[in-house]
């Protein structure tokens, strides 16, 4: 933003929502996603246009819109993670499938609706051109399947060096999966219908500093103390996708697989 390269964007979205009709959404795409090689990339990101990037440089006369228009979606980028542009972190063939999977799988799990996806190379004409890896389209179809039923990957990725919290890794810093989930959510259960007021408590597995609680992709809360449960309360009518994140005293984390509830009985 300082650099002033922002302000165009800002203009055209403002322009956009100024001229929206009453059931136009639209949808950010989040093209930092790309680059995204932590987990909690993507929940940090979110969370960041809701509470500050709409309000801090949204019209203020469209702050309404921003809330109830705009969608957040994030951007893929599998170009960066099978070799087919440079970047300062080049995976290695075994790794390749792992990031694929997991950049999917936290995109569709915290976009409000909508994943999109970008590629230098595509092979849109199916003639075998550009294949990305063999088990890359097997790789969508398993983590729709664990979306849509609920499933974790039991995988993070985490990042740690010199630059944590920029968004590419450096020939400096290091990365790694942390697999075997730590952490469930034992309550409420999924699929449940339930009120607005609700507890939502987990089981760890092993020496966990905090764990945060996600509503929709917002952190409602973050629990440094056993049994690392969190009451909410105030829940409209409607469905909700709700994980939890456990942490260790080294920042090493695991997250739940989701659990959906509905309140109100809808």
């Amino acid at each position: 933003e300082s650099s002033g390269r922002q302000l165009l964007w800002l203009a055209f979205k403002d322009g956009m929502l100024e001229a929206a009709r009453d059931k136009d959404v639209h949808v950010e795409g989040n093209e930092m996603a790309y680059y995204y090689q932590e987990t909690s990339m993507f929940t940090d990101i979110y969370n960041e246009f809701r509470l500050n990037k709409f309000s801090r440089y949204g019209a203020s006369d469209l702050q309404t819109k921003y809330k109830t228009r705009v969608q957040i979606g994030h951007g893929l980028y599998p170009s960066l993670y099978y070799g087919l542009f440079r970047w300062p972190y080049i995976c290695t063939a075994q790794e390749q499938d792992i990031w694929w999977e997991h950049q999917l799988y936290n995109a569709l799990m915290t976009s409000d609706q909508y994943v999109w996806i970008w590629s230098e190379k595509w092979d849109w004409f199916g003639d075998g051109s550009q294949a990305l890896t063999p088990n890359f389209a097997s790789i969508i179809s398993e983590v729709k399947t664990k979306i849509n039923n609920q499933q974790s990957i039991n995988y993070d990725l985490v990042k740690y060096g010199t630059n944590w919290e920029g968004n590419l890794v450096t020939p400096s810093e290091k990365w790694h999966s942390v697999s075997a989930s730590t952490i469930s959510i034992t309550s409420p259960a999924n699929k449940s219908k339930t009120e607005g007021t609700i507890t939502i408590k987990t089981s760890v597995l092993k020496d966990v500093k905090t764990v945060e609680f996600y509503i929709n992709t917002m952190r409602v809360g973050v629990v440094d103390s056993p049994p690392f449960s969190l009451p909410v309360s105030g829940l409209a009518k409607g469905t909700y996708t709700i994980f939890a994140r456990a942490f260790d005293i080294n920042h090493e984390h695991t997250t739940s697989a989701p659990v959906v509830i509905t309140v109100g009985g809808l």
